[in-house]
């Protein structure tokens, strides 16, 4: 699964710099048909928008943004070093709503907990049926998320 990775400065730019980023690299990434599908492009663009402002939100000091690409399956995540907040902090409320659009726009999302920090991550599939796998929010401590189930696509 290649990799692509990108430091991103923590301030207000970095929301717009990280879509600019996705979008630079789902360019030069073809799926096994040739091309890209737009609506799939479109909501990992949104989901790397609300991951990074969740990281700032979160007063991060370090970010970095990868995807990776496998035929039919994309993973976006950013590794920072801060904390889940806790349910007490008020910016717990703003960034949960950026969860939820992230949970809305992707087949997978959670939380990990790595010895570089904390890793947010949101996972993407492509089906030829339009069926896609759908799992809630998780929060790991490094542990694969549990088998999704199948079903259509929720949209907002």
């Amino acid at each position: 699964m290649p990799l692509h990775s990108q430091q991103l400065a923590c301030n207000d730019s970095a929301p717009r710099m990280a879509r600019a980023w996705v979008r630079l690299i789902l360019a030069r990434t073809r799926t096994p048909d040739g091309y890209a599908r737009d609506g799939l492009a479109h909501d990992m663009v949104l989901c790397a928008s609300e991951l990074v402002t969740s990281s700032l939100i979160a007063n991060s000091t370090t970010m970095t943004l990868s995807l990776s690409a496998d035929p039919g399956r994309f993973r976006l995540s950013l590794l920072d070093d801060r904390p889940i907040l806790s349910e007490n902090d008020a910016r717990m409320h703003v960034q949960s709503m950026g969860f939820r659009l992230i949970q809305t726009s992707s087949d997978a999302c959670g939380i990990a907990y790595t010895d570089l920090g904390r890793e947010l991550w949101a996972l993407f599939r492509e089906s030829e049926s339009g069926d896609r796998p759908l799992l809630d929010v998780l929060i790991t401590d490094g542990q694969p998320p549990p088998r999704p189930t199948t079903g259509p696509r929720r949209r907002p």
